[in-house]
């Protein structure tokens, strides 16, 4: 027997919506129940980046974030796109909880892009 916890599903969907409103943070599969896998691009809306430097800045992005202890979450390669997946599984989960974590990621990942441009992987492939 499979128990769902609509609370998780519905914070869940939270995430969902501050992803698709975020300029560097893209879904990369449709959201499963309380499952979210995303990744870090910040050429949402005007640059394209090829799939190597994306899951370069993505590995870059995921180790910062693996090295804190406030947040865990894993990692995980789609088709070949380098990637993070988001559950929310805690009966005692809040929505603050969800913001909090969207505003880490979204620190994280303005540090992690910087980062990744020192190292050379800012290169534009195409502009959309």
């Amino acid at each position: 027997m499979v128990l769902i916890n609509f609370k998780s599903v519905k914070l869940s969907d939270r995430f969902v919506q501050l992803v698709k409103n975020s300029d560097i943070l893209e879904l990369v599969t449709e959201p499963s129940l309380a499952l979210s896998v995303f990744r870090l691009n910040p050429g949402i809306g005007a640059r394209t980046y090829s799939l190597a430097d994306l899951n370069n800045l993505n590995r870059v992005f995921y180790d910062r974030i693996s090295a804190r202890h406030d947040i865990l979450l894993t990692q995980t390669v789609l088709n070949g796109v380098a990637c993070i997946r988001f559950a929310v599984g805690v009966l005692r989960t809040e929505e603050r909880h969800i913001d909090r974590a969207f505003r880490l990621l979204q620190e994280e990942g303005h540090i992690a892009i910087e980062e990744w441009k020192t190292m050379g992987g800012s290169e534009v492939i195409a502009p959309n």
